[in-house]
């Protein structure tokens, strides 16, 4: 049974099935997450330590090395990357792609507690996996002018975060800034020397008497008791009547000592929002958590809390990454239904028949829906990526439709009846279809086998594509034939078709091959005026090129030459941008400003935030940032949110230029960055936080800061170089005790005694918490002075209490000294390297390395000490050539296809060649548009090789079929041939264009990021049909030719 008479006799049941998995697909849409980007699986690992105010050098020797040494040996590292600061050591691990990371995770953890027991007392280690997951989606401020930051702390830490922490999807709500609640326990020293009491006495008085234990238990009147000793304070009172020690009778109790009041935790942060205190709330997703959801979901908690709310507290959001999914999901589903919308006009302008566009239209909500189904079995999301690659697969959905109704109403015009239509088309292209989808479908699953950040992202768009490709196949096969079949009507007279003879119109046309009129005749007559003068025009274009084929190829050499200089000087990039509706605004004070000055100089950076008119929102964080790396309170972040595209007339990078030059011109002394959110925090995971890197690799740490100012002087010098940082990052002055031993040891004191003396006095004691409302744990802090030790004068007055009860100032135990701070300390690959880093505004990502890479080699350096450039640079280059051994890949596998088809060499060189060339048109579209060649432009190249071959496969195939049945020269064959694909090449070319230009637009946040590749698969197609009709032909008709036995 043929194919024609399966879907004639089972066509109910096959259209109640299509209907189904439509369905499936509707109920997949609703189920499957929705998120900014695709699940990324970032290999990386960073490790932050915690060690006080130990100095770098120190740190290195002993946290730093000892952990990278424990890194290296887990399975499957590639590299360790280490910043070590006063008291702080920041690691990364990256390990080869694939690697699965929870089990790394585990095995990272196992092998730093095997080390741990050789650290120093009180370094403390925190482990966290990169990935998406730990930045906010959703940042919310909390202000109020009526209540104090301790109120609104509270409301945050209990209110806020466990009803936002329930939320399905929700994986950890981080509070940043407010005031944490703390008792205070101020001594008086004259007091405790009075009494004879030290005030280690104290806080052990203190500490021991806030305490809950079981002492026992009995059992009585068939119950049992136990029995619990509860000494524990609640409040100011209680603290107050700890009795610390009892002298003649007289108890001494802590409020004889000083005084109790309520304070908060000391801290070196300052957090804001639109210019007033706040408390902020950053609400951070599960891997698998759904965006938009847990957005409207927060939403919702927020308006059922709302009159809960302290006096006066306005929560506002500075941060919603919902609303950037929401535009760039939405944008890139108008750029779909813009493509459908323009596809039809194209069916309706071709073939004149609206019952025809009707099939074929059918065909692309039914492969987008059942696509989805599939999508959600294969575990992926909808995202920019997923939804782009339905976008840019739209236009190859239609083709096989659009080929196989194109086909089946060409015979309905020749009079054949519905039936015998669709069995004469799905005969005559079948076999065809089946070769140029696979030629097309093997195009894109090499991608899928990307690895990196490239094929984190464009993985996900391939597999979109080859399972939307599928669906349409089968689809086109199977659908198409019966709905043609239902909706299309016969224009013919008459129609016979018994055995192999068919008389139409009164034409004979004996399809055994016995006779036949002039081929094409009734054709033509079948298509509108509009076809007909173009089937000539191309009849005496390829009659021309066919006959002086020698001078043809003579002329295209030197052109394509051209182009290939032209492919030379195009501008090259990493991935492509996108305005996202917000960035990080990075600022760094000269080191050791306060923290006062620094709050002071960014509430002027403030005031030109709120003077762009653009700016919706921004939060502020001073001694903190966005992100999981060290801080100092001289540097920070703003997260800035803008407005909707809709209502601003400029885009992000023109907004950030502003305010950078506004900046450097009215704030002096602060250095800044700009960066696009996403793209900073992609480039966080993937160790490639910026465009430019320099690495300066050597063994003393001491050349390389004297080295990087210069190799930052010339970074700088480059243009369109911008955000230029020399990677020297200082702590600030530092004043240092140094104890003197024997002085201590003749009032009984150590060094460590005396610095626990000047801690307790600077810092305060921790010694213990109280338990209020059942869950609210409010330390109690000690501090020895009663007020808090101020200025260089004061430090050395201190006094601090001896063994003895009497009280020396502390210049008589340590001698005192200013330095000028330590700085940090970068390694990488167990070597000391030092970093130059810079952003760039208006300039192109390859010339730009290329003009520092001229700068820099002039530049002298020390023996063993080398250069390298890493950041997005480096990640350009391993795409690229990644993407060019997928380029070679993809060759060999469609010539194999077309091998294996057409079972001889000549029609893969003549489509392999014509392919290569339409990739001029790629270079063309780059070069007039001035889009960089990067990843997604290449892929967009990689995509024309199948595109192109796809549609020569028809037309040799066709050819052939003439030859086996038609008696006359080659070269009139493959005019003929031509002349009856033309219309279906046309019509296939024009949709894809069509469907792609609203992307190539880059109107919205989601076409943006797939703009390069629709620019460049509209050139290449636009080239395309040159080469496949004409030269592809020529190339065919020349190797061939004498062969040939027409």
């Amino acid at each position: 049974m043929n194919l024609s008479r399966l879907l004639e006799r089972y066509a109910k049941a096959l259209l109640f099935l299509v209907l189904i998995a439509c369905v499936l697909g509707v109920m997949a849409i609703r189920s499957v997450p929705t998120s900014i980007f695709p699940q990324l699986d970032i290999p990386r690992i960073k490790i932050l330590a915690d060690y006080g105010d130990i100095p770098p050098d120190m740190v290195t020797a002993q946290v730093t090395k000892p952990l990278e040494q424990a890194l290296s040996s887990v399975p499957q590292i590639r590299r360790i990357h280490s910043v070590t600061s006063r008291g702080s050591a920041e690691l990364t691990a990256d390990f080869a792609w694939g690697t699965p990371m929870m089990e790394t995770l585990n095995l990272a953890n196992t092998r730093l507690a095997e080390v741990r027991p050789t650290l120093p007392s009180g370094v403390s280690l925190r482990t966290e996996l990169m990935r998406p997951t730990v930045f906010p989606i959703l940042g919310l401020s909390l202000t109020s002018k009526q209540t104090d930051l301790s109120d609104l702390y509270d409301y945050a830490l209990y209110t806020l975060r466990p009803e936002l922490t329930k939320i399905p999807g929700v994986s950890e709500v981080r509070i940043v800034g407010g005031h944490a609640r703390e008792f205070w326990v101020n001594l008086d020293p004259a007091r405790l020397r009075a009494h004879g009491l030290s005030v280690t006495q104290v806080e052990e008085s203190i500490k021991a008497s806030n305490t809950v234990s079981a002492v026992g238990q009995f059992e009585e009147r068939y119950h049992r008791f136990s029995v619990l000793s509860v000494n524990q304070a609640t409040d100011t009172a209680g603290i107050e009547s700890v009795v610390v020690s009892v002298k003649d009778r007289a108890a001494v109790s802590v409020g004889d000592l000083g005084t109790v009041v309520r304070g908060y935790t000391p801290q070196n942060i300052a957090v804001s929002a639109a210019g007033e205190t706040a408390v902020l709330v950053n609400v951070l997703r599960q891997p698998d958590g759904n965006t938009m959801k847990i957005a409207g979901d927060v939403r919702a908690t927020l308006s059922r809390l709302q009159a809960s709310y302290p006096a006066g507290a306005k929560i506002q959001y500075f941060y919603d990454q919902a609303d950037l999914v929401q535009e760039a999901v939405s944008s890139v589903g108008e750029a779909i239904l813009i493509g459908g919308a323009l596809a039809a006009f194209v069916l309706i302008l071709f073939l004149g028949n609206f019952r025809s566009a009707a099939v074929v239209l059918t065909v692309i909500p039914a492969s987008i829906l059942i696509t989805f189904g599939l999508l959600s079995l294969f575990g992926q999301t909808i995202n920019i990526m997923t939804m782009g690659a339905l976008a840019v697969a739209l236009g190859l959905v239609v083709d096989d439709a659009i080929v196989v109704v194109e086909n089946i109403y060409r015979h309905m015009q020749d009079g054949f009846a519905a039936h015998d239509a669709v069995g004469r088309a799905l005969k005559e292209i079948g076999p065809a279809m089946g070769a140029s989808s696979l030629s097309t479908i093997v195009t894109f699953v090499p991608l899928t086998l990307l690895s990196g950040i490239t094929g984190q992202f464009f993985a996900p768009l391939a597999l979109t594509i080859v399972l939307t490709l599928t669906v349409s196949l089968v689809l086109a096969v199977v659908i198409a034939p019966i709905l043609a079949a239902r909706w299309l009507k016969t224009t013919g007279n008459t129609s016979t078709t018994s055995g192999n003879t068919s008389t139409t119109s009164g034409n004979a046309s004996t399809t055994s091959g016995n006779a036949s009129t002039t081929p094409g005749e009734h054709h033509e007559e079948s298509q509108g005026r509009l076809m007909q003068v173009v089937s000539h025009v191309f009849e005496r274009v390829l009659t021309t090129v066919l006959r002086n084929k020698v001078s043809f190829f003579v002329l295209l050499i030197p052109a394509l030459f051209g182009v290939f200089i032209l492919f030379t000087r195009l501008e090259t990039g990493f991935m492509p941008d996108m305005d996202e509706g917000g960035f990080v605004l990075d600022y760094k004070m000269p080191p050791g400003t306060s923290l006062t000055e620094t709050d002071r100089i960014c509430r002027q950076i403030e005031e030109k935030l709120a003077e762009t008119p653009e700016i919706q929102a921004y939060s502020r964080r001073t001694g903190a940032a966005l992100g999981f790396h060290l801080t100092y309170p001289h540097d920070g972040d703003f997260l800035v949110r803008l407005k909707p595209h809709g209502q601003r007339n400029r885009a992000v990078g023109a907004i950030m230029d502003e305010l950078r030059d506004k900046i450097h011109e009215e704030v002096p002394g602060v250095d800044i960055e700009f960066a696009q959110i996403l793209q900073d925090l992609i480039g966080d995971l993937a160790g490639a936080p910026k465009p430019i890197e320099v690495r300066i690799f050597g063994d003393d740490i001491k050349k390389l800061q004297a080295l990087a100012p210069e190799v930052g002087k010339r970074v700088k010098s480059v243009a369109g170089v911008v955000d230029e940082f020399d990677g020297v990052t200082q702590s600030g002055p530092e004043i240092e005790l140094k104890v003197d031993k024997q002085q201590a040891a003749a009032v009984g004191m150590t060094p460590e005694s005396v610095s626990a003396a000047v801690n307790a006095a600077m810092y305060g004691d921790v010694v213990t918490t109280i338990v209020q409302n059942g869950e609210r744990q409010i330390p109690v802090r000690v501090w020895s002075q009663g007020k808090r030790q101020e200025g260089l004068a004061s430090l050395q007055n201190l006094q601090i209490a001896t063994p003895s009860g009497t009280m020396v100032p502390l210049a008589t135990l340590a001698k005192i000294e200013r330095t000028e701070g330590s700085t940090e300390t970068e390694r990488q690959g167990l070597r000391p390297m030092l970093a130059v880093t810079a952003q760039l505004s208006g300039r192109d990502l390859g010339s730009a390395i290329q003009d520092i890479q001229s700068q820099l080699k002039t530049l002298s350096l020390p023996p063993g000490y080398i250069i390298e450039y890493g950041g997005q640079y480096e990640s350009q280059q391993e795409s690229f050539q990644q993407l060019l051994e997928i380029l070679g890949v993809v060759i060999v596998l469609v010539f194999l296809v077309m091998l294996f088809y057409f079972r001889s060499f000549e029609e893969p060189v003549a489509l392999f060649v014509a392919a290569i060339a339409s990739l001029s048109g790629v270079v063309l579209a780059l070069s007039i548009t001035h889009t960089p060649l990067n990843i997604g432009s290449i892929t967009g190249a990689i995509m024309i090789i199948g595109i192109v071959t796809e549609n020569g496969i028809f037309l040799f195939d066709y050819t052939r079929q003439l030859a086996q049945r038609e008696k006359m020269p080659l070269d009139e064959l493959l005019v003929y041939a031509g002349k009856v694909r033309l219309r279906p090449k046309l019509m296939t070319i024009l949709t894809a264009i069509l469907t792609l230009f609203p992307l190539a637009l880059g109107i919205g946040a989601g076409a943006e990021l797939q703009r390069p590749l629709a620019i460049a698969v509209i050139g290449g197609l636009s080239m395309s049909t040159l080469f496949t009709l004409v030269l592809a032909p020529a190339l065919y008709s020349a190797l061939w030719g004498k062969r040939y036995q027409g």
